[in-house]
């Protein structure tokens, strides 16, 4: 279901006919241009649709402050909500019903999801969340035993790129990825694959000045994650409606 991130940075580089180690070999920051392509395109790929593999369905609990019924981001056990580009809250797990009944709901960063459905819900009652994870990012450059890791700060170690989530260091304690208690492991999804690394090549080649060539590697790209969009989510109801109501992110 993932890929190692340095598997699609040598698939992509392979396309203008380099290897791994001598597409910009010395050059960082040429690298971390096709990382940061790939990062864009993953994003845009994971805006495009609801897609299912992505997506997290938890049944969670309503709490109430100053009279307001909302689902917070936290709850002990559970993911956490990342609110985009939307959630979806339900009155029953929608993976079992065509018809679950979505609530409406506003986001707020501080209460989470605020309820707008009908009735008065109180502290205890339990509603279904739909909800994607955070966006991949990903870089080439190294992990480093010498340097302060703060969170949020990418390395690359191995084949995998990881995420910071809790400071690491000289000056606190050096720990090394994938140490799950200060990283966490950053991929591509599988299903993106071909999506992803020509639309990072077309990236490459506008930026580089070859505008032509990118325009045609773009419109490869899109047609793939149309396309994947057509058979991936063909007959899995709520999530081929929610998808349909999304914006199009293509068209940039």
């Amino acid at each position: 279901m993932w890929l190692p991130f340095n598997t699609v940075y040598a698939e992509t580089v392979r396309l203008f006919g380099r290897g791994e180690d001598t597409f910009a070999a010395g050059n960082l920051a040429k690298q971390n241009q096709v990382a940061g392509n790939i990062a864009w395109r993953v994003r845009k790929a994971n805006e495009y649709a609801w897609w299912r593999a992505l997506l997290f369905v938890e049944e969670r609990t309503i709490v109430v402050t100053d009279d307001i019924a909302h689902i917070p981001l936290e709850e002990t056990g559970k993911t956490t909500i990342y609110m985009v580009p939307r959630c979806a809250i339900y009155g029953s797990d929608p993976r079992l019903s065509e018809n679950p009944g979505e609530l409406s709901h506003t986001q707020d960063q501080t209460l989470g999801l605020i309820v707008r459905g009908p009735g008065k819900y109180v502290a205890g009652d339990k509603l279904w969340a739909v909800f994607r994870g955070p966006n991949q990012v990903f870089t080439r450059t190294p992990w480093d035993n010498a340097t302060d890791y703060a969170v949020g700060d990418v390395v690359l170690e191995g084949n995998d790129c990881y995420l910071a989530t809790a400071p690491s260091g000289p000056a606190t304690s050096v720990e090394q990825p994938p140490n799950t208690s200060f990283w966490k492991v950053q991929q591509v999804p599988e299903f993106q694959r071909e999506y992803v690394r020509r639309g990072a090549f077309a990236d490459w080649l506008r930026n580089d000045g070859q505008r032509e060539k990118g325009l045609l590697e773009n419109d490869f790209a899109k047609g793939e994650l149309r396309r994947l969009r057509r058979t991936q989510l063909a007959g899995l109801g709520i999530f081929t409606r929610a998808s349909a109501t999304m914006p199009d992110p293509l068209t940039s």
